[in-house]
């Protein structure tokens, strides 16, 4: 029983050292010394894709295999390469999340220098070429230059972020006003018509009232005055006539100004009301005067 737990405690151990193993074997681009610059610009940017993605560190195998690619990228004097610092951007920018700018430098990025970097320090200690180590240097350079430059971007990004969606807030609450004071001066608007409608109704029925009241009231007066004209005086039928006027002038009067009171219309005017009140009056006392100057006479 102990030893097959024992067994498979082995097994498990193996399984976990392979895993390690396999996880640490780095692939190295193929490259050779006196390959094209085509060549050497591709595998340049496959090694820096496979440094970025390469998610632990480098074991002393895979930094001494990365050395010997760098010596044969590099070349010697007579084949002499440089890297291209569009191809390093190329391979750096591509780790970026395309949506989310201002989260600062992509981890990728920070593997490609931490790797870089663990490359270049053994080199020297290694004692490889001057040219190799030169090469190294630059690119150490140019992905540390890139770095500072890409959390410069985030940080300008996060900034512009943040007055975006301040802005943002400011508009909406800025239209959400305009729409309340919109909303609130239509509904003032209607309420102001729907009362101006209801005014005008009142003013054409109580002018239809004013109008039907006069028409009766004169043909009811025309027919009394018709019927008693041989029965009556003329001064009585002056007076009841000069009476019933006065009264039928007031009441109208008193129709019209109630109906531009409340229609906001320009009233009857007093002066006139006064002036043909005064008239009625004058009559009247000259028809009563008259008539007693007949009956003394």
């Amino acid at each position: 029983m102990i030893t097959n737990d024992f067994e498979e405690f082995l097994s498990s151990l193996q399984d976990v050292l392979e895993n390690v193993n396999r996880k640490n074997n780095v692939s190295i681009p193929n490259i050779n010394s006196d390959s094209n610059e085509d060549e050497k610009r591709k595998a340049f940017t496959e090694a820096l894709k496979i440094l970025c993605d390469f998610d632990s560190s480098l074991d002393d195998n895979g930094i001494n295999n990365y050395i010997d690619f760098f010596t044969k990228l590099y070349g010697t004097e007579e084949n002499e390469f440089r890297h291209m610092y569009s191809d390093a951007c190329e391979v750096m920018f591509s780790q970026l999340d395309t949506k989310e700018f201002d989260n600062g430098v992509p981890f990728g990025v920070v593997n490609l220098e931490n790797n870089i970097t663990m490359i270049k320090e053994v080199a020297e200690r290694t004692g490889a070429s001057e040219r190799t180590i030169s090469g190294l240097k630059k690119l150490q350079d140019h992905i540390s230059l890139e770095k500072l430059r890409m959390r410069y971007m985030a940080a300008q990004n996060k900034h512009n972020k943040e007055i975006t969606e301040k802005l943002s807030k400011d508009f909406k609450k800025k239209i959400k006003s305009s729409l309340d004071n919109a909303n609130t001066s239509f509904k003032e608007q209607i309420k102001e018509t729907k009362d101006s409608l209801q005014k005008n109704y009142i003013t054409i029925l109580g002018i239809f009232a004013a109008v039907v009241i006069a028409f009766m009231s004169a043909s009811m007066l025309s027919s009394s005055v018709l019927e008693s004209m041989n029965d009556v005086s003329i001064y009585r039928l002056s007076f009841t006539m000069l009476v019933l006027g006065f009264f039928i002038f007031n009441l109208l009067c008193a129709l019209f100004m109630f109906l531009s009171k409340i229609s906001n219309a320009n009233a009857v005017q007093r002066w006139f009301v006064i002036t043909v009140d005064s008239v009625f009056v004058v009559l009247i006392v000259l028809t009563i005067i008259a008539r007693f100057i007949h009956i003394l006479g």
